[in-house]
């Protein structure tokens, strides 16, 4: 009796021939590429600390004074209350008109002074000041604003001391 197959004969190769043909699927991920993108930051919420106990630096570029590390341009700066009395005035020594989105005062008796800072952005989003129940917090140094009508007063006695003021 002869040997008898159900399979048809076909015009296919040879498995060890099938292997070395390239994947129509394999040759597209050979293909691919990961390219980096370009750094983005963020904006984040800073609070002022003013460092740990016994600080004698409370420029605004002591990594320590800040919630998270030294405040970058497009960031909201938050003055609260509770921090040492010793840390309430302190000195923005960034490089001057860096722009923050915004600066809210939520503690009294601050005192902040030093290089010229941007507030704002074009859009109505940004606020500029904030004193949210707090009083008696001085701003001495020069404000460039993003806008017209951006200095918000929410407190009582809150007094802003600025030699200039100047509007984009």
């Amino acid at each position: 009796m002869g040997f008898f197959s159900w399979r048809r004969p076909s015009n296919r190769k040879s498995r060890s021939s099938r292997r070395s043909s390239p994947s129509p699927f394999r040759s597209l991920t050979q293909r691919l590429v990961l390219e980096t993108l370009e750094e983005r930051l963020t904006p984040a919420t800073d609070a002022w600390t003013g460092g740990p106990v016994g600080n004698a630096n409370f420029n605004w570029s002591h990594a320590a004074n800040w919630s998270n590390g030294v405040p970058n341009p497009g960031d909201d700066l938050v003055f609260p209350g509770g921090v040492a009395l010793t840390s309430l005035n302190n000195n923005n020594d960034l490089p001057s008109s860096t722009t923050f989105n915004s600066i809210t005062f939520s503690g009294s008796g601050y005192t902040i002074s030093g290089n010229t800072i941007g507030l704002g952005s074009t859009t109505p989003t940004g606020a500029m000041i904030a004193n949210v129940g707090a009083t008696n917090d001085i701003v001495n140094l020069n404000l460039v604003l993003a806008s017209a009508d951006r200095i918000a007063r929410d407190g009582v006695a809150a007094t802003r001391k600025c030699d200039r003021v100047e509007g984009r």
